[in-house]
């Protein structure tokens, strides 16, 4: 007689772009997209890094399509008029983005409005509420840094107007049908952002392996995007080899996939809100990284989750764990200047701020004023 299967009590759930299409030359790939009016949304340094239009030209010669430079920085709607505008004339059946985790983001918002022109505010911002997508047309994605997951994820983060603090757009169908992880993408990026991306995606795995909404599967990818970004991370940052991009561009499209289910928590939620003096995220992320590992330990089930982590990884110690991670950001030379940090502390909206973050609520430890108090004040060491 069969013994009666044991149900589990955590079901795992796992997902991310239709497609990847990974290594050197991949961007060739879409050659073979069946899209014939292709709207490109791309960041400055695509046309004077890459020689974006004389690769665009050469990969869809025989399509109909047009370049449109992103702003820099983050999406803020009430800027966006002219992007829309141009969409909407130019009626493409695939829009693709090129560029950052920004652009990426800049083009999900666009893709939304030519969707729905007349989409409210509370569904934009309300998560789950963005009606269909696909009505006309599919969405691309081809990251020019390795470490936001915007292309395997399902938020946006923009701005409603300059001033506003950060909103996101939040639905399972702004996952793009295809990602293209060209290394050669990569390379040519400045050494800052090589870094700040790589602690980015570094982030995304750590707090995303003990998030309140991780499973076994989360924590296995978790797992191995840490473990390829310890081994690649410095060499690429420091080299620009092919393999070295190669190796991180993957590791932190796993530490994307990660994030889309394991949301991470603590750090994130204090990078998050501290842009609003000029943080970069990544910079934010990195910092606070092993701060979080430490308070959120205090909970047994963190600690223990952790001190799994780190053997699987090799350590003898979360101790060993936490000093590898502070020894990158020695190496890179990561801080956040101390009367940035002071302003913080002053700010009492700024930390309630940091309560309201999505990645607050997915934060494994509830948190307090005291402990985004003392996590800003370790920050300054």
């Amino acid at each position: 007689m069969h013994k009666k299967l044991k149900i589990l009590s955590t079901v795992g759930r796992c997902f991310g772009a239709g497609e990847v299409f990974t290594g050197s030359g991949s961007f060739a790939s879409l050659t073979a997209i069946k899209s014939s009016r292709i709207f490109i949304i791309h960041s400055s340094s695509f046309i004077s890094a890459l020689n974006g239009d004389k690769l665009a030209n050469k990969v869809f010669s025989k399509k109909i399509y047009k370049l449109f430079t992103a702003s820099k920085g983050e999406p803020v709607i009430e800027n966006m008029t002219p992007l829309f505008n141009e969409i909407i004339d130019f009626k493409p059946d695939c829009i693709i983005a090129i560029g950052g985790g920004s652009v990426l983001d800049t083009a999900k918002l666009a893709w939304v409005f030519y969707e729905h022109p007349d989409i409210s505010q509370s569904n934009l911002t309300k998560a789950f509420s963005i009606p269909a997508l696909r009505g006309k047309c599919s969405f691309i994605a081809v990251p020019t840094t390795a470490g936001t997951g915007s292309e395997m994820s399902s938020a946006a983060v923009f701005q409603l107007k300059k001033s506003s603090p950060k909103s996101f757009a939040v639905s399972h169908d702004l996952i793009p049908d295809i990602a293209v992880l060209d290394p050669n993408l990569i390379l040519s990026v400045p050494r800052i952002t090589k870094i700040y991306s790589g602690l980015d995606a570094l982030s995304h795995s750590v707090e995303g392996y003990v998030s309140l909404f991780n499973n076994k599967y989360t924590q296995d990818l978790a797992e191995l995007s840490i473990r390829n970004l310890f081994n690649s991370l410095e060499d690429y940052v420091n080299h620009g080899d092919l393999e070295f991009a190669d190796e991180v561009f993957r590791a932190a499209n796993i530490a994307g996939i990660v994030q889309n289910i394991s949301v991470p928590g603590l750090g994130h939620a204090l990078s998050h809100q501290m842009s609003s003096y000029g943080l970069s995220h990544g910079n934010g992320c990195g910092k606070f990284l092993p701060i979080a590992i430490r308070i959120n330990s205090r909970k047994d089930s963190v600690n223990l989750a952790y001190e799994e982590l780190s053997k699987r990884l090799n350590f003898k110690s979360i101790n060993g764990f936490i000093k590898k991670i502070e020894d990158l950001l020695d190496s890179f030379d990561v801080s956040i200047p101390e009367e940035m940090i002071n302003k913080a502390l002053d700010d009492k909206e700024l930390i309630s701020n940091v309560f309201k973050d999505p990645t607050a609520r997915a934060n494994p430890l509830m948190l307090s004023e005291d402990h985004i108090i003392e996590a800003l004040e370790m920050a300054r060491e």
